[in-house]
């Protein structure tokens, strides 16, 4: 986990840092400690958790609740004899007391994420067909399949080579020996459960455009790097488990530190860097060339601009930059990241201004800016 370069990029994702994996661990960890060691004294601080898990990262740790559901469902017998009336008071008030800002926040203002939510559920909102849900396709299953394989495996290696088919077969055996061998130890039920419930979830979820963003399955990556780590089990002689141990450091190390190494130290400069140093640079040039009305664009994958809009606005408040005008404008500029996963979708964003002349073009790292005017008008 600490030298995946894709594992050290979503930690220092300036628009959206997630600590959901650390609580994940922790979650792991309760729930470990609730039915191995019958400490059933943690069931509120696990419920506890999971409530600011849910504030954290929704579309990551929703699923979370029909895993915890299966769990303690196959557990119901042990945790009828000892849960208490106060463990589950005390885990009712801890989980609806995270809500109360919110529900005031709902209230106060009719309800807006509520309404936003249901819209989304139901297939009103951010859907082709009308529904969020539906029973899958053969078609369908079989991309979402591979849509799950290069999420994860790509946090083990890079850029998806014949090493990543290498870890997937592995995976696929770990799995199978990890239940017909070990479907009782309480831990790998635990981690099993926790990858796989929403994962099945998923393939019945068609919301969003069909789209399955890689932050989805945040909180999924514990478990996943766990129950792969597990993968020398499988060997029965000592001298195989060594070798398989070592061979998989090499791999790992060549698909992950030469990436991980440049990304750390390339500064704001890197081909494919961002994060605030550059941000911060695009910002600067912007407010210091914009000086007629003028207006702003920005593609962020997956189009969320709210890092630079928060730069904007500090930028702005200190009467260090010119407002973007609201109104169109002859003068535009454009911000755009480099989208090396789905490119097709920055070509489609820029096309929008094929009838703007650019004027002047600077990049900062992974970050271009284009200053652009209306040449038809």
């Amino acid at each position: 986990w600490t030298f995946s370069y894709y594992l050290i990029r979503s930690s220092r994702w300036f628009s959206n840092p997630t600590p959901i994996p650390f609580f994940v661990i922790l979650i792991i960890y309760l729930l470990s400690k609730i039915l191995i060691d019958k400490k059933h004294s943690l069931i509120p601080l696990l419920i506890l958790l999971l409530a600011l898990s849910l504030q954290l990262e929704v579309a990551s740790a929703i699923f979370f609740i029909p895993s915890l559901f299966v769990i303690g469902l196959l557990n119901k017998n042990t945790l009828k004899r000892s849960i208490t009336k106060k463990d589950i008071f005390l885990s009712l008030f801890l989980f609806f007391a995270t809500l109360v800002p919110q529900i005031a926040f709902e209230i106060k203002n009719k309800f807006p994420t509520t309404k936003t939510l249901f819209l989304f559920i139901s297939g009103q909102k951010n859907s082709v067909v009308g529904k969020s849900w539906a029973i899958p396709s053969i078609n369908f299953i079989y991309q979402r399949l591979g849509e799950y394989y290069k999420i994860f495996f790509t946090k083990l290696d890079t850029n998806l080579t014949s090493t990543s088919i290498i870890f997937a077969i592995f995976f696929v055996f770990t799995i199978i020996f990890l239940i017909k061998k070990y479907r009782r130890n309480k831990f790998i039920q635990i981690c099993l459960i926790w990858l796989f419930i929403p994962l099945f979830c998923l393939l019945f979820f068609i919301g969003n455009y069909g789209r399955l963003y890689d932050y989805y399955l945040t909180g999924f990556f514990v478990p996943f790097v766990i129950i792969f780590s597990c993968f020398p089990i499988i060997f029965r002689h000592k001298t195989l488990k060594s070798i398989a141990i070592i061979s998989f450091i090499i791999l790992f190390y060549i698909g992950n530190i030469p990436f991980t190494k440049n990304y750390l130290i390339a500064g704001v400069d890197g081909p494919s860097h961002i994060s605030l140093g550059n941000q911060n640079q695009i910002i600067d040039y912007l407010c210091q060339d914009a000086k007629n009305n003028y207006n702003l664009y920005i593609y962020v994958p997956p189009v969320i601009p709210y890092s630079y809009q928060y730069l904007l606005d500090r930028k702005i408040e200190k009467n260090l930059c010119l407002q973007p005008s609201s109104k169109t404008q002859d003068l535009i500029y454009i911000i755009y990241e480099v989208n090396l996963d789905n490119p097709a979708n920055l070509e489609n964003w820029l096309n929008q201004f094929s009838d703007y002349q650019v004027e002047n073009q600077i990049k900062f790292g992974g970050i271009n800016l284009q200053k652009l005017k209306n040449v038809k008008k």
